[in-house]
Parts: C-alpha cells; structure tokens; sequence
C-alpha cells in the first residue's frame, strides 16, 4: 500500500471512530453515571451501617471496595456527605495502620530467627569463637547481608 493510500484509510478509520463515539456518548456516559451513583449509594449505606453501630471497626471498608472508595472519594468526594467521608478515612487508616503492624511483625520476626540462629551458631557450633567482638560476616547465606558485630 503507497503512503498517501494508507494515509486517506487511517484518516478515514479515525473519521468513522469518531462518529461512532459521538454516537454512542450519552449511552456511554450514562453507563458511567449508574455506576458512580451506585457506588456513592453503597459508600452512604455502608457508612450509616458503621454510624448505627457505634462506628464498629467490623463495618469499615476493606479491600477491592475501599480501594474503589477511595477513588471515588479522590473524584467525587465532594458528592458524599460528611460522615461517609469519615468513614472512608477511618477506614483508609485502619487499613494503613494494619499494613504498618504486619510489617512490624515480620522485622521482629526476622530479628528473632537471626538472633536465635546467630546465637545457636556461636555456642553450640564446634569450632565457634568465643570473641565476643566477632564480625558474623560469614552468616550473610542466613539472608541478613548486612554485618553484624557483637
């Protein structure tokens, strides 16, 4: 195909694209309209669930529907009512404050293993220095690639 032919066919592609858009663009919009109006519907119902019972944690948002509130909140938050936009920061927090103590957790786990196995090594090991100022270099296969001095 000469370049001035494939020119006129995407031109004429792009043409017919845009008329069908235009075309179908209240119906689009209004798909669009339904779901953001659900969406706010189900952020207030759930918020004065959370309201009625003494904002129990229990009726927070939690994955996939937080994530889509929060976008809705960034959006569109302007459309909710003021205790829905408490609910979705309360909610947000208590997810944000759960991520942080899970990662808490596993560090304090990681530190007791390597403490434990550290201290298995320099005692128990036949072969194992009695130094208290040994550098543990030659523990880093343990997953710490650090090194650590006693």
């Amino acid at each position: 195909m000469n370049p001035k032919t494939l020119k006129r066919t995407f031109a004429a592609k792009l043409a017919n694209s845009n008329l069908i858009l235009k075309s179908h663009w209240r119906q689009l919009k209004s798909r669009g309209d339904r779901k953001q109006n659900r969406l706010r519907q189900t952020i207030e119902k759930k918020a004065a669930q959370w309201q009625a019972n003494d904002k129990n944690a229990d009726y927070l948002l939690r994955g996939t529907t937080l994530t889509e509130a929060q976008e809705f909140y960034i959006q569109s938050g302007d459309l909710l009512s003021f205790n829905s936009h408490k609910f979705i920061i309360e909610s947000i927090q208590i997810r944000d404050r759960a991520a942080k103590q899970k990662k808490l957790y596993r560090q304090a786990i990681n530190v007791t293993l390597t403490a434990g196995v550290m201290g298995v090594s320099l005692f128990l090991l036949p072969g194992a220095s009695t130094n208290p100022t040994i550098e543990l270099e030659r523990f880093s296969i343990l997953g710490t690639e650090e090194i650590i001095s006693y």
